[in-house]
C-alpha cells in the first residue's frame, strides 16, 4: 500500500473567510489613532465651549433687569403754613393765575433778599432814623405782571405798600400795629429813599424791582402778603442774617 499523499497547505491570506476583516498596516493604525485623538479633542472643546456659553448666558439672564416702566412724574405740592398761606423763601417765585382751573399767568415776583435789623438810609435831611416799633426789616423784590393782569378784576398788586402786608408773630399772634411805623413816625418812608423803593402798586404788563421796608416789633415772625383774590404768601423771617 502506498502512503497517503499530504494535501498542500494554502498560503496565509489577509482575509478571514466569511468575515471580511481587513488587516491594516502600522502606519494606517497610526493615522487612525491621530484622527480619533483629534476628534476627541474637538468634541471636548465643543462641549467646554457650549458649557461656558450656557454659563455666560445664565449669568447674563440672572443679571439682566427688565426695564422699568416710567413712573408718572409727580408735581410736588406747594408747602402751606397752618394759616393756609403758601410758604415762600428767598429765591422762590410766587405767582398769581386767573383761577385754579385757568393757569394763565397774571403776575409773578421773587424776594431776592431779606435783611433783618436793616440800617436806616435817610430819605432826606433831618429824617427820622430809628424804628418806631423796634426793628427795620427790608425785602428786596423783583416783580412782573402780564398783559392779562387787570387790577379791577383781580385786585391791586400792592407789594410795595406795607399796608397790604400782615405781620404774624412767632407765637402765631397777628400783630395789630402799623407795619410802616406810627401815624406820627412813618419810618418806612423816612428811612428809604424813593429811588430805592418798590412802587407801592404794580400796574399791568410791567416789570419793577426795589425794596420794601417794614417797621416791626420783632424779627422772628412771618410777613404775609395777600391781595383781594384771597391768596396769601408767607415769608418766615427767622434764620436770616441781620444786616
Amino acid at each position: 500500500m502506498s502512503e497517503p499523499q499530504q494535501q498542500p497547505v494554502p498560503a496565509p491570506s489577509h482575509k478571514t473567510e466569511g468575515k471580511g476583516t481587513v488587516t491594516l498596516k502600522w502606519w494606517q493604525l497610526l493615522v487612525a489613532a491621530i484622527v480619533v485623538v483629534a476628534l476627541s479633542v474637538g468634541v471636548a472643546v465643543a462641549v467646554n465651549t457650549a458649557i461656558r456659553n450656557n454659563t455666560d448666558e445664565a449669568a447674563s439672564s440672572k443679571d439682566y433687569k427688565k426695564p422699568e416702566k416710567a413712573k408718572p412724574q409727580q408735581t410736588e405740592k406747594p408747602k402751606t403754613s397752618s394759616r393756609g398761606n403758601l410758604i415762600k423763601r428767598i429765591g422762590d417765585t410766587a405767582s398769581i393765575y386767573k383761577s385754579q382751573a385757568d393757569k394763565t399767568l397774571l403776575a409773578s415776583w421773587t424776594v431776592t433778599n431779606i435783611t433783618l435789623d436793616a440800617p436806616c438810609v435817610p430819605a432826606y435831611e433831618g429824617a427820622e432814623t430809628s424804628p418806631a416799633n423796634g426793628h427795620f426789616v427790608v425785602l428786596d423784590i423783583t416783580v412782573e405782571t402780564t398783559s392779562d393782569f387787570d387790577s379791577d378784576s383781580y385786585g391791586p398788586l400792592g407789594l410795595g405798600a406795607p399796608g397790604y402786608w400782615t405781620y404774624i408773630q412767632n407765637d402765631g399772634t397777628q400783630w395789630n400795629g402799623n407795619l410802616d411805623g406810627t401815624s406820627s413816625k412813618i419810618t418806612t418812608y423816612t428811612c428809604l429813599p424813593e429811588n430805592q423803593r418798590l412802587p407801592q402798586i404794580i400796574g399791568q404788563g410791567v416789570k419793577a424791582q426795589g425794596k420794601v421796608l417794614f417797621d416791626l416789633p420783632s424779627t422772628d415772625g412771618y410777613l404775609v402778603y395777600g391781595n383781594e383774590s384771597g391768596h396769601g404768601w408767607e415769608y418766615p423771617l427767622a434764620g436770616h442774617a441781620s444786616a
